[in-house]
């Protein structure tokens, strides 16, 4: 028998496991773990999505943003269509397709109506600009930039006009629906000369401050790939001033699309973030599959995106995790399968359904870990027996993935914590809540929640 660490102080106090057969013996070891406390699970709704659903539609969207507690909800983010007085911000008429092949008209607009749910469910907005309209740019004719796609640089922004944004935005959103977001991006994925970056972030704390939102946070720029992200870190770390404005680090990450064959390979970038947000918190604010080799329907990319999540949470001490869409409609059958969690159901009356078997992996992890509770540290043996464990001082919840092609036997011996429930999610199991066995069975492709709490 393997004692195997212990959750919580002492060792009297704590859980033993002792893990046997599947691929070989060992031990799941529990140790201090990271100690920033969660924001919680979310991504962006589309708006015009969101409009579209039918009566039954929208108070169904509701229950399951509650079953999953998907509650953070990031702007999608207004940008070349707004208006110099920001009076079409909620105008669905201002809404726009996108480049990537999606002709339903998803973005840009925003919602208080929609944000007020959300707060109403314990939840948080954030917000962010992408593209800037023309009137908050200038011509930019410095040395030669490239953005993420290679192209050069021509404009930069304007940061008092991006400011001026950004704090009228902040005070609608407290007058209509009672608070201001909790965090502001700087800007999403657009590629700025250095020295805009760091006088956007300056201008920004500042007018935020000035006009009494002190409490709100700021994220950097959210790079597309995972490495573009570690540059933009260093880049900020270079002017102390602008490093300490920033309260987050941010990315998103659709370069671990390289290594969906071997997703351990991403860990070398996975760690050169953490070195790079070194005094920062973590958020992943946007996650999901849009390389056309991966956008469909498939539980094997799903369970891989599990272990994306899973490297977020212990590797990078992730605060939150963002998945791209909550809700995309959709003209391509396929497309919203890997870059929504939701689409609306047309032929059921414009209901909200899951476009694949994404919503019940991310609920794997977002039904049971709350905001307000932090890892503690957990390690296997076994490489292909992927663990993560979090508590708020009173609960506890443990998620075991098993990568593997052969069944893992974890047993749970002497526990003094009472586990209330288990969740498995597979294939065929859509977050299935079942009885908590002593002797634990991880199916292959299986993701196994204990927890003592009751999920929603």
């Amino acid at each position: 028998m393997w004692w195997c660490g212990w959750i919580g102080g002492g060792r009297e106090k704590g859980l033993r496991f002792q893990q046997i057969g599947g691929g070989g013996e060992g031990c799941l070891a529990f140790g201090a773990g990271g100690f920033v406390v969660l924001l919680g699970f979310g991504g962006s709704p589309s708006i015009p999505a969101y409009a579209g659903l039918s009566e039954e539609g929208k108070r169904h969207y509701w229950a399951l943003l509650q079953r999953y507690n998907l509650l953070l909800s990031r702007e999608y983010p207004m940008g070349s269509e707004l208006k110099p007085d920001l009076s079409n911000l909620e105008d669905l008429a201002s809404s726009t397709p996108h480049y990537y092949g999606d002709n339903f008209p998803n973005g840009e607009v925003t919602s208080f109506d929609y944000s007020r749910h959300i707060q109403a469910l314990g939840g948080s907005v954030i917000y962010e600009m992408w593209a800037l309209p023309t009137w908050a740019t200038v011509p930019y004719t410095g040395p030669r930039i490239l953005d993420a796609w290679t192209r050069p640089v021509h404009v930069a922004a304007n940061p008092d006009e991006y400011a001026r944004i950004v704090v009228t935005y902040c005070r609608l959103a407290q007058q209509k629906t009672g608070a201001a977001p909790i965090i502001v991006g700087i800007q999403n994925e657009v590629e700025q000369p250095p020295e805009v970056f760091n006088k956007m972030v300056l201008v920004l704390r500042r007018e935020l401050d000035k006009a009494g939102f002190a409490q709100t946070r700021i994220h950097m720029a959210d790079a597309s790939y995972m490495f573009f992200g570690v540059d933009r870190a260093a880049s900020l770390r270079k002017d102390p001033a602008v490093w300490k404005a920033i309260d987050y680090t941010a990315v998103h990450e659709y370069d671990f699309q390289e290594f969906m064959a071997n997703p351990d390979l991403y860990d070398e970038r996975l760690s050169a973030m953490h070195a790079a947000s070194e005094g920062k918190e973590f958020l992943a604010t946007e996650i999901c599959f849009n390389d056309p080799h991966f956008q469909e329907p498939s539980y094997r990319i799903a369970l891989t995106a599990a272990t994306l999540y899973q490297k977020n949470l212990t590797e990078l001490d992730a605060v939150a995790l963002m998945y791209c869409w909550l809700l995309l409609d959709v003209e391509q059958p396929t497309f919203g399968g890997s870059r929504s969690l939701m689409v609306p159901d047309r032929s059921q009356g414009s209901v909200p359904v899951a476009s694949s078997f994404e919503l019940r992996v991310l609920g794997a992890f977002s039904r049971h870990v709350l905001k307000g509770m932090h890892r503690i540290g957990s390690t296997s043996a076994d490489p292909d027996l992927l663990t993560s464990a979090f508590t708020d001082g009173t609960q506890q919840t443990l998620i075991v993935i098993n990568r593997g092609s052969t069944p893992r036997q974890v047993k749970l011996a002497g526990a003094t914590v009472r586990w209330v429930e288990l969740e498995r999610t597979s294939y065929t199991d859509d977050n299935s809540v079942l009885a908590t066995p002593s002797d634990l069975l991880v199916k292959p492709g299986e993701i196994v929640v204990l927890s003592t709490l009751k999920a929603h």
